[in-house]
């Protein structure tokens, strides 16, 4: 199946504010279990890459 140039800007628009948001919630967050929290950035790191890669379910 062959895109359009236009399907492929749609598409990749998408995956930009899909990823925009992400990266806004996991700023947010990395901010709130450090400063609030006070974990450390490396478990708070940690338990971020875990989530990403599918280690808990």
């Amino acid at each position: 199946m062959k895109l359009s140039m236009r399907e492929k800007i749609s598409y990749g628009l998408g995956a930009l504010g899909k990823d925009m948001v992400c990266g806004l919630i996991f700023t947010y967050a990395m901010i709130y279990f450090t400063d609030v929290l006070k974990i450390s950035a490396s478990f708070a790191g940690s338990l971020f890459f875990c989530k990403i890669l599918g280690c808990s379910k």
